[in-house]
């Protein structure tokens, strides 16, 4: 038997409360510091669950809305009163005990004090990102893009992020603080102010700023300083290669566009930025080179005037171009159709004449385009100068699944580089660069294999969904708690890049190589120039404007028509929109006029088709309603557009199902999920639409994102000649106008049956095509008229969104509640009549 002595001897002296008991606890401190405390963290802990009460409520219907504040203030008091009352059990002798029914009180002015400080945290910490984005990005940037590139400067730099929790922690320390505060000094100051009002008040406001002057200072610091021990292994990184420097390091610039789709207005304010920085490069001894990540043609009305993208890539060789990779608009044709062939017939001549650029694509079966297939490499290699002479740098081209058009064919992208950086690695070649048109989500897939097969690469630089990356998003490799633990090890990372589109922005970027081939986490960097403010380049500038001098002409034809303010394009990818109505009023009415009682019923307008807003506040020419529509410009392209076909009430419904078949499922978050979106680190990542969606005139149709792709769509209804709305059938016959362009989808994706070709399913739908140009069917439905988008074809729910609206949490417990909890200390006190 084990001697019971014995056991006593071992039992925690706090469980035994004798001496060694008392001893204990005074090791801990006085029994004042104690008492403060359990005062401060109930006071967090109060706060703390406030503000999740709150956040919870707010998002859960107009009844919890309602209740949010009530329940958050039960929630602090609760908590406040057993959060103390289990400290002070803990830690202090009944005696000294400070715990009373006031701390219910207490803590329902915790638990409100906790949703003032996160509000304003948030609120800071938006204003901060919006303001650090449009710093980096220039004062044209949106607020949601602006906010967006905030976020990934913060993420990038610890110094940025330091700056930013200081912001934050200061609102918050402040807000809550100012609230804590307003009911504790009018608590403490009530007789006063009931004698002598004007005395007692001016007192209790200067507690007021006092407490408030502290709460705002101990958020800010606490802020700060947490920030700034979180990212400590990223400081001690940086300032030891800052010190180390990278003159023994193989390193280069990179400067990328992606997108600019025919923009041709900017290519010489991107040659004037380019030339600019690649000078700077050069004076530093920094080799550097330029790439275009795809789809540089395509997408603007310039794109009619270029010979098949011949200016815009004739413009990119004077730019100094080096390595470019196709998209998935090189091949764009009117009708929606696609002509491979012409794009190899337009590089050809470039390409001979330029040596230095490379065509890249190592993922596209090219072999059905022999022209083509000969004209591009999977990777090219260069050699730069290095510290110990000239070293080898690869860059290899993937490209997008939606650029296999035609009989082109498509190889899984990220087996392809797996394989191609093996390859490379054998032939001793570790410094290897990927340049991508696969969008941002596939770029980070991408990365994330190549890690998972021990594979590196120094940089991706992406293109495809138009992202804004101010600051490289780095994709780290998976790793074990124990390679967690050893913090000071660097884990093997892969930066990305994209530079939005339209070439509003140049991509540069510094990249250090380690031995490895990586990128050098603390010395490779990255930065997005806007260049919408920059002056052209006057030589390019001139060569543009010599060889497309016919697109002045559009300006000639105009319609004595304006806009009081901008028809979006914001949003026609995922509802009804003015514009989408617009358009699709402006086809419908104007064949009705033209074909009288053969006019179609329906119009539907296939969203990917509208490129561009209508602007706002100035007179309307052929050139900008021409810039909405693809492939306009040259009547004769545009006349090839529109067919009318005649589809049953099933083929109707099923081509609108289409277009929203990829949107995310709507569910009604749990109440996991809902902590999950409170506490979880909140995604930056976006659905890129796919442009399938359905504007529509002469009808009227609903969905709801809960239920399961092709079962969403219904009420679909048609208009009958007397204006009133009749219910589509599914046997019915409806006679519809739209572009070739999402038949062919539709076709494709098996609406009309299994294994139909082109010509068949025409002849079944009776096609006709239309020979009237979408911009001459616009250009007459404006003319002489000032439209007002709240107005004319306003939204009117000719589309109904009708899933139920499940909202996010938007209010989270932030970390500035520690800033006003800290003034809860001086709630502590050693006699139990001087409790609150």
């Amino acid at each position: 038997m084990v001697d019971q002595l014995a056991v006593q001897e071992i039992q925690s002296p706090l469980l035994k409360g004798n001496d060694s008991s008392d001893k204990w606890r005074d090791e801990l401190g006085s029994v004042h510091f104690r008492q403060g405390a359990s005062e401060v963290v109930s006071s967090i802990a109060a706060g703390t669950s406030g503000a999740i009460a709150f956040g919870l409520l707010s998002a859960s219907g107009p009844y919890g809305k309602a209740l949010s504040i009530p329940v958050a203030m039960l929630a602090g008091g609760i908590t406040k009163y057993g959060v103390k009352g289990g400290i002070q059990e803990a830690l202090l002798d009944g005696k000294d005990h400070t715990l009373s029914n006031a701390d219910f009180a207490w803590g329902a002015v915790d638990g409100l004090s906790g949703i003032a400080a996160s509000l304003a945290d948030q609120r800071a910490s938006t204003a901060f990102l919006r303001n650090a984005g449009k710093n980096e990005l220039g004062a044209r940037t949106t607020l949601e893009t602006a906010e967006l590139a905030g976020k990934q400067l913060v993420e990038g730099s610890a110094w940025k992020g330091i700056q930013h929790n200081v912001f934050r922690g200061l609102a918050g320390g402040a807000a809550g603080s100012a609230t804590w505060s307003a009911f504790h000094q009018t608590h403490d100051n009530w007789n006063q102010i009931t004698t002598n009002p004007v005395s007692g008040i001016e007192t209790a406001l200067k507690g007021v700023a006092i407490d408030t002057a502290f709460g705002t200072l101990a958020g800010g610091v606490l802020g700060g300083g947490f920030t700034a021990i979180r990212r400590s292994p990223e400081i001690v990184g940086r300032t030891v290669a800052s010190i180390k420097g990278d003159a023994g390091s193989l390193k280069m610039n990179e400067f990328v566009i992606n997108d600019f789709h025919s923009n041709l207005d900017r290519l010489p304010q991107l040659k004037t930025k380019l030339d600019e920085r690649t000078a700077i490069s050069a004076a530093k001894g920094v080799p550097s080179e330029f790439n275009v990540a795809g789809d540089a043609l395509s997408g603007h009305v310039n794109f009619a005037y270029t010979n098949g993208g011949e200016v815009e890539n004739q413009a990119l060789a004077r730019m100094g171009l080096k390595n470019i990779i196709p998209g998935n608009h090189e091949y764009d044709a009117p009708g929606g159709r696609f002509i491979p062939e012409r794009y190899p017939a337009v590089m050809e001549p470039i390409l001979r004449d330029n040596p230095q650029i490379s065509l890249l694509n190592a993922n596209l079966d090219l072999s059905a385009y022999p022209q083509y297939a000969k004209l591009t490499k999977p990777y090219v290699v260069h050699e730069i100068p290095g510290p110990n002479g000239l070293e080898k740098v690869a860059t290899v081209g993937l490209i997008t699944e939606e650029g296999a058009v035609g009989k082109i064919r498509y190889e899984d992208a990220a087996q392809t580089a797996i394989k191609t950086v093996r390859e490379l690695n054998a032939q001793g070649i570790k410094n290897i660069k990927l340049l991508t048109h696969l969008g941002l989500d596939e770029d980070k897939r991408l990365a994330q294999e190549l890690l998972d097969n021990g594979l590196v690469v120094a940089k991706i630089s992406g293109g495809h969904t138009h992202d804004v990356v101010a600051s490289p998003i780095w994709v780290s490799e998976k790793q074990s708690l124990t390679d967690k633990l050893q913090f000071w090890k660097a884990p093997r990372e892969i930066p990305i890049t994209q530079a939005g589109s339209s070439g509003n922005y140049l991509s540069e970027n510094h990249i250090v190589f380690n031995p490895d081939g990586s990128a050098n986490r603390w010395l490779t960097t990255g930065k997005l120039h806007g260049v919408r403010d920059v002056a052209p380049d006057p030589n390019l500038k001139q060569f543009i404007d010599s060889q497309t001098a016919e697109i002045g002409a559009l300006k000639a034809t105009a319609y004595d028509a304006s806009a009081s303010q901008p028809y979006s394009l914001a949003n026609s990818r995922n509802r009804e929109t003015a514009i989408g109505n617009l358009i699709a009023d402006a086809t419908l009415s104007g064949l009705q006029k033209r074909m009288g009682a053969e006019a179609p019923q329906i119009a539907m307008v296939h969203s990917g088709g509208i490129r561009s807003s209508i602007p706002g506040g100035q007179p309307l020419t052929r050139q900008e309603i021409a810039n909405v529509f693809m492939n306009a410009g040259h009547v004769e392209g545009e006349q090839k557009e529109l067919v009318m076909v005649t589809m049953s009430g099933k083929n109707i419904k099923d081509s609108l199902e289409y277009g929203i078949r990829e949107y995310p499922m709507a569910e009604n978050p749990s109440v996991a999920q809902r902590m999950t979106q409170m506490f979880g680190k909140q995604s930056s990542s976006r659905f890129d639409e796919p442009g399938n969606f359905v504007q529509v005139s002469g009808m009227k149709y609903s969905f709801d994102l809960t239920k399961k792709p092709w079962n969403r769509v219904t009420d679909v209804s048609v208009r009958m000649p007397d204006g009133s709305f009749q219910p589509m059938t599914d046997a019915g016959q409806y006679t519809v106008v739209t572009r070739f362009h999402p038949v062919d989808k539709w076709n494709k994706a098996g609406l009309f049956g299994e294994g139909i070709s082109e010509d068949q399913i025409y002849a079944k739908l009776n096609a006709k095509p239309i020979p009237v140009s979408q911009v001459d069917l616009l250009g007459e439905h404006i003319q002489g008229r000032t439209l007002n988008p709240l107005v004319d074809s306003k939204v009117e729910g000719r589309v109904n969104n009708v899933t139920p609206v499940y909202k996010d949490v938007t209010l989270r417990p932030q970390p500035s509640i520690v800033g006003f909890s800290t003034l809860a200390a001086q709630n502590a006190t050693t006699d139990n009549s001087e409790n609150r």
